[in-house]
């Protein structure tokens, strides 16, 4: 889906997390991969797991394209927005820093 918009992300691993409960899901850039809270993702829309996917790949580009996770706004700084603003433009998925969906936990 990304590659078909310019983006090749580099990810090791996405694999399901049960213990997360404060996120939905997250990056590690020195590993590359991703979690996502099991919770979260047995309980919401196939397009709102596509929403938190691509999110936390928005943190896997901006990495590679800048070479480090910005320090501003928890890792959704100037770079990362661009990135995920242009997911939404080109792919329709709205991806923004806080998730706007909520799934009972």
């Amino acid at each position: 889906m990304l590659e078909e918009i310019g983006y090749k992300p580099d990810i090791a691993e996405i694999r399901l997390n049960n213990r997360l409960s404060r996120t939905y899901g997250r990056y590690f850039p020195d590993s590359r991969i991703i979690e996502i809270n099991e919770k979260v993702f047995k309980n919401a829309s196939e397009r709102q797991n596509k929403i938190t996917i691509l999110h936390e790949l928005s943190h896997n580009l901006d990495h590679l394209l800048n070479n480090c996770i910005s320090d501003e706004l928890e890792g959704h700084g100037e770079s990362w927005q661009i990135i995920a603003e242009d997911i939404f433009n080109k792919l329709g998925y709205p991806i923004q820093r806080y998730s706007p969906f909520y799934v009972e936990q």
